[in-house]
């Protein structure tokens, strides 16, 4: 499918928040040693495109590595199928990749969503498996989230075409912080 919003994410080295130097966030005694394995790891291409499928490419060679499809992604090309059917967005809004500590170990996450097409919100985890590889698998989609998880009477979601942003709460949980997006309130 095609890229149409949603710039590819390359997902390298050169993502090194500082969480072992600054502030007081969990996990920071282990930060220095999760950055320089991925320093030295296989960095990847991270592509969302209009056929709901994100793409994951291995930067140096740009041989695909997985793809995952968020399920809210299909309704769009169900549509897609009719006679009638004109273009429409699917997987369009940006990716955001982070560093973030789950307890007992770092991981780097993607975050993606929707853009104009459909109203959802997904995380993927570019892994570093034992043996040195990241290829991800299915235990690699970590989820997603539409409407119907996240309305309520006070916010609507809707199209999220704003970065996603990720931090540390006092109380010491990860969140992830992006606008209710346009149409949502």
């Amino acid at each position: 499918g095609a890229i149409v919003n949603a710039p590819p994410l390359f997902v390298g080295p050169d993502g090194d928040l500082g969480y072992d130097a600054f502030g007081d966030v969990s996990g920071q005694a282990s930060y220095a040693a999760f950055r320089s394995a991925t320093s030295t790891a296989t960095p990847a291409l991270f592509a969302a495109t209009n056929a709901g499928v994100v793409h994951v490419l291995d930067a140096w060679r740009g041989q695909e590595q997985a793809a995952f499809m968020p399920r809210r992604s299909l309704k769009p090309l169900i549509d897609q199928a009719m006679p009638y059917a004109t273009f429409a967005y699917n997987l369009d809004g940006p990716l955001t990749a982070h560093d973030l500590y789950n307890g007992t170990a770092w991981n780097q996450v993607v975050v993606g969503t929707g853009g104009r097409g459909e109203k959802l919100m997904y995380a993927l985890r570019y892994p570093m498996k034992a043996d040195g590889t990241r290829t991800p698998d299915a235990s690699d989609f970590l989820w997603e989230a539409g409407p119907e998880d996240l309305n309520t009477t006070d916010v609507t979601m809707g199209h999220l075409t704003t970065p996603v942003r990720a931090g540390q709460t006092a109380s010491g949980h990860w969140v992830l912080l992006t606008s209710s997006g346009h149409h949502g309130t």
